[in-house]
């Protein structure tokens, strides 16, 4: 950290180090309140994990941020992955994860490994929704919002980790952690459009299988999701490349927040950053 030159060393996970410059246009996302209040440069600290969106390089090489979003604090296990399944065990919710990410690199959060993550009452839930405006209505505020197919990062409660091994030579190991934390980020959703409502600006999609599926749950049946759209839905690969470009029985994939409906009534709802058409319905 360097405040007299608002200057920081940014190291990623394969060992380069940047210089990133912040100036008053730069902006601090999803900092919690328990972190720091201010959202400015004087909640970086050493040892934190961020992301950085970058704006120009500078004449002197160095890299002027745009934002700077905070992922991790310093020595805090955090891990992402999509939910497979649900359950319960000892008054606490339990997460089946496939793990996607782990932001140092970690190598006891194996990435292709299977998570049981265990979700006490006390844990907090939020949305990492990056500037996006979510519709008023959709929850995600406790265990009861949880739904198979979301993608979550969660951390991981100091002491809480064990590996159970692996059921395959060819499988990572399987781990089991508590989780304090649950943070709803953007899934991706691929399906066949089964109806527009042009007066809600949303449309309905019966999926296809994820890359697991298969796999995970042979018996896999299609299930029917709502896609929203805003006036912050970019969409890709229509025409024309708006929601006036959606058709029935057309094929796109939706990057967005997946929401479970009140009471668990289907379907659910997924709000849209983007959605792309699959040109000749493959993906």
């Amino acid at each position: 950290m360097n405040g007299s030159q608002n200057q920081f060393s940014l190291q990623t996970r394969f060992g380069r180090t940047f210089t990133i410059d912040v100036n008053s246009s730069t902006t601090y996302a999803n900092f919690p309140s328990s972190v720091c209040a201010a959202s400015a440069f004087s909640c970086l600290a050493s040892g934190q994990v961020v992301t950085v969106q970058v704006a120009n390089v500078q004449t002197d090489g160095t890299l002027l941020a745009a934002e700077v979003s905070y992922i991790q604090a310093a020595a805090q296990q955090v891990v992402e992955g999509s939910i497979l399944g649900l359950s319960t065990s000892n008054g606490s919710t339990v997460m089946t994860l496939l793990l996607h990410w782990s932001p140092p690199g970690d190598l006891s959060l194996p990435f292709g490994g299977m998570a049981s993550v265990a979700v006490p009452s006390t844990a907090t839930f939020s949305v990492d929704s990056d500037n996006f405006t979510i519709p008023a209505g959709l929850s995600f505020a406790s265990a009861s919002d949880l739904l198979v197919g979301q993608e979550v990062q969660v951390d991981v409660v100091a002491g809480s980790l064990s590996n159970s091994g692996s059921s395959a030579h060819w499988a990572p190991p399987s781990v089991s952690f508590t989780t304090n934390s649950v943070e709803l980020e953007p899934s991706q959703i691929t399906g066949t459009v089964t109806a527009v409502n042009s007066s809600a600006s949303s449309f309905t999609i019966t999926t296809f299988p994820n890359f697991f599926a298969p796999w995970f749950n042979p018996n896999w049946t299609p299930t029917q999701i709502t896609v929203q759209t805003t006036s912050q839905t970019t969409y890709q690969g229509l025409s024309p490349d708006s929601f006036s470009g959606l058709t029935a029985d057309s094929v796109v994939s939706g990057l967005g927040w997946l929401f479970s409906t009140p009471s668990g009534s289907t379907p659910s709802t997924m709000v849209a950053k983007k959605v792309l058409e699959r040109a000749g319905g493959s993906f």
